[in-house]
């Protein structure tokens, strides 16, 4: 269960620390009732990196002037505690601070422990750091030590190369014999790479059938000469009569810092060699120039778009997670994927909420709006959140509210939903145990809507994420942005 808050009062002048026994509980150290400033202004319960931060902060907080004290909003505090067995636990602090007529100072807050996102939060990252059916690094990691790598040698005389490779017609391997001979193909050329490939190159499974390899410290004649070499392992057959697949495999790509000085811009060119390698034929390498033709990018799209179709609906999890973690922007990240969603399934509205204090009016989060002048999410207005709520249902994929048209439910509950301009809604529920978080729904406003089992599937692997992962980081930008205290 999610740890629950809980509330304390400090009088300052006094010294007095009033607070349930419960939060005792939930901390590694005796909370004094009496001689609390001393035992705050030590902070030994926190790391060496934090105490003097939030020393400087509990001062600041003991002298504030007493008009900005009276129109302060209450304050949120991220606190690492560290526990006499060296574990580092990690609370939410929230906390307004309140001046009495005679100028004396009292402390409001709650406390909640949330070392257990953290933990997840941390254990998922570095599951993500290598790409579980090769081995490889993970698309959102190899940018990382990539561009780490071209950082630290952008002051010295070196050459580096970074390929973008991908197998030619790879969706006839998955059309024709089926997804575990692609599964077992993409493994292979896992393999191929580290045959082929030096110890110090960094190699990278960035999706589907994309690969991307980054040689450091490397010439021109080297590099050409183990795409050939890959190229000629990538070339095979695969079945028989009409269900005879040719495999070959294109190579973009880009030099450092020719071509540019950070893993973006390389990418960007390596894949526009890639594309222009299909142009010409495939079973091609081709080095990025200025005049590549931007027609080389259209070829093969509508494969490119369809792979990520099958893959967004076949493997939602695998998919969020590289949409969420490719971008340090959480709020892009998960705005596109909305905008992804409703497209894919055409729908007008698509959106996440969260129950953040457990009250019955949730938060929103996000909202994506096909019509930028629709009200959106405004049209749940309470009557309507409360009938949508009361659908909330278990099924085999999560707890789900859902109706597929609302004129069939009773006439004045269609008429409620007629008003707010929703004519079929889907949401599925982050829970933690029996306890409602908040959730993530698509809402059609056109007419009705027949919710298909994939749309049931992505959407709760989408909540899934959410819940275990996106609101952790949601909470920190969110923090930071708002210029809340970050210790």
């Amino acid at each position: 269960m999610v740890s629950k808050l809980f509330s304390f009062e400090w009088r300052i002048k006094d010294d007095l620390f009033i607070y349930d026994e419960a939060l005792q509980d939930m901390l590694p150290y005796h909370l004094p009732h009496k001689g609390i400033g001393q035992f705050l202004a030590e902070a030994e319960f926190m790391p060496d990196d934090d105490r003097k931060r939030f020393q400087k902060h509990l001062l600041f907080l003991l002298l504030y002037p007493f008009r900005q004290a009276r129109r302060r909003r209450s304050q949120q505090i991220l606190m690492r505690v560290l526990s006499p067995q060296g574990q580092m636990l990690y609370y939410r602090l929230t906390y307004a601070l309140m001046i009495e007529d005679d100028g004396s100072r009292i402390l409001h807050g709650t406390l909640q422990d949330i070392t257990r996102y953290y933990r997840e939060n941390a254990e998922l990252k570095k599951s993500l750091q290598h790409d579980a059916m090769t081995g490889l690094y993970a698309k959102t990691y190899a940018p990382q030590i990539i561009n780490q790598t071209l950082e630290t040698d952008r002051e010295c005389d070196r050459h580096h190369a970074l390929l973008v490779l991908d197998i030619d017609h790879f969706k006839q391997v998955n059309d024709k014999l089926g997804h575990l001979i692609g599964d077992a193909v993409i493994i292979d050329l896992a393999l191929a790479l580290k045959m082929n490939f030096r110890p110090q190159d960094i190699l990278g499974h960035i999706g589907g059938d994309e690969f991307v390899v980054f040689m450091p410290d490397a010439d021109r004649s080297e590099v050409l000469a183990r795409c050939d070499r890959l190229r000629n392992s990538m070339r095979r057959q695969l079945g028989h009569d009409d269900n005879e697949i040719k495999l070959t495999g294109s190579i973009g790509i880009a030099f450092a810092p020719e071509h540019g000085q950070d893993y973006e811009t390389l990418f960007a060119h390596a894949d526009s060699a890639l594309y222009e390698a299909k142009r010409l034929g495939r079973d091609k390498q081709v080095i990025y120039y200025e005049e590549i033709e931007e027609s080389s990018h259209t070829v093969d799209s509508s494969d490119r778009a369809a792979l990520e179709y099958d893959e967004l609906v076949e493997k939602p999890l695998d998919y969020i997670f590289r949409m969420v973690l490719h971008s340090d922007d959480t709020e892009l990240s998960v705005r596109l994927l909305l905008e992804i969603f409703a497209k894919h399934f055409h729908v007008q509205r698509a959106y996440v909420f969260w129950n953040i204090d457990g009250s019955y009016w949730p938060r929103l989060l996000y909202e994506y709006k096909a019509d930028p002048e629709d009200i959106g999410f405004r049209a749940h207005n309470p009557e309507v959140r409360r009938l949508m709520w009361h659908r909330y249902r278990r099924t085999p994929y999560g707890t789900f509210t859902e109706c597929g048209d609302t004129t069939n439910l009773s006439p004045r509950t269609a008429g409620i939903f007629e008003r707010a301009g929703i004519h079929a809604w889907m949401e599925c529920a982050m829970m933690e145990g029996k306890e409602f978080l908040g959730g993530v729904g698509f809402d059609d406003k056109q007419g009705p809507h027949k919710w298909s089992k994939d749309e049931h599937k992505v959407l709760a692997a989408f909540a899934n994420i959410m819940h275990r992962f996106l609101l952790g980081q949601i909470y920190f930008e969110r923090t930071r942005s708002s210029g809340s205290i970050y210790l």
